[in-house]
């Protein structure tokens, strides 16, 4: 009953009226999708561009929420539009636990996450040699929810009216099958992370030149 209350809310009356608008756009074809679980769960994506969270809600039916800077809502009407599209609040600039609690609550609510764990956009840069965090680790731990690989495939590593677009859902990951430890904690979280987003890179046939993806 939750799910379909949800469903006329802004973000799916926004869905209906420019996901295909969107698609068409930038002929955007997903794979995978049948990887995503029912309920809960996170997506860890390579970050291109600002269009990525657009092209992500564009291919997938279910609600995306994604994390934007908290700079965002502090803009009158863009601060307005974040919060009726369900975006999460972070601070860039520090440990910003609030966020992380309500990635937890919305991911335990049976919602989907975004993560783009590079933090930062990478354009036209083999995301598999860019530096990531350690948060998406400790939140897959945290929320005891899988997390699934996507990759973001562009062509000539841009977006380009008519050109396709490529987006690839990976097989779910689960914490507690990529770590197998007693004790969990920030070097435990680094090696989930780097784990998660080897899989999105792998999906797109990026591999690190230096041999490990690094993880701060």
């Amino acid at each position: 009953m939750k799910r379909e209350k949800k469903k006329s809310n802004f973000y799916y009356k926004a869905h209906f009226v420019l996901a295909g608008f969107f698609r068409f756009l930038f002929r955007a074809r997903a794979t995978g999708l049948e990887n995503i679980p029912e309920g809960g769960c996170i997506l860890c994506i390579n970050h291109t561009q600002w269009m990525d969270p657009i092209v992500i809600g564009a291919v997938t039916r279910r609600q995306v929420h994604f994390m934007g800077k908290k700079e965002l809502f502090k803009i009158p009407l863009i601060g307005a539009l974040c919060r009726a599209l369900g975006m999460i609040s972070v601070d860039r600039g520090g440990a910003d636990v609030s966020s992380v609690k309500r990635v937890i609550s919305t991911c335990r609510e049976g919602e989907i996450v975004g993560i783009f764990p590079q933090g930062h956009r990478f354009r036209g840069v083999n995301p598999a040699d860019t530096p990531i965090r350690s948060g998406i680790g400790m939140m897959a731990h945290r929320a005891g929810v899988p997390v699934v690989p996507v990759c973001i495939k562009l062509h000539k590593q841009r977006y380009s009216i008519f050109h396709k677009t490529e987006v690839i859902f990976g097989q779910a990951m689960h914490y507690d099958q990529v770590i197998q430890a007693e004790e969990h904690n920030m070097g435990t979280f680094r090696q989930a992370s780097r784990a998660f987003f080897g899989a999105t890179c792998a999906l797109g046939g990026y591999t690190p030149t230096n041999g490990e993806i690094v993880c701060k």
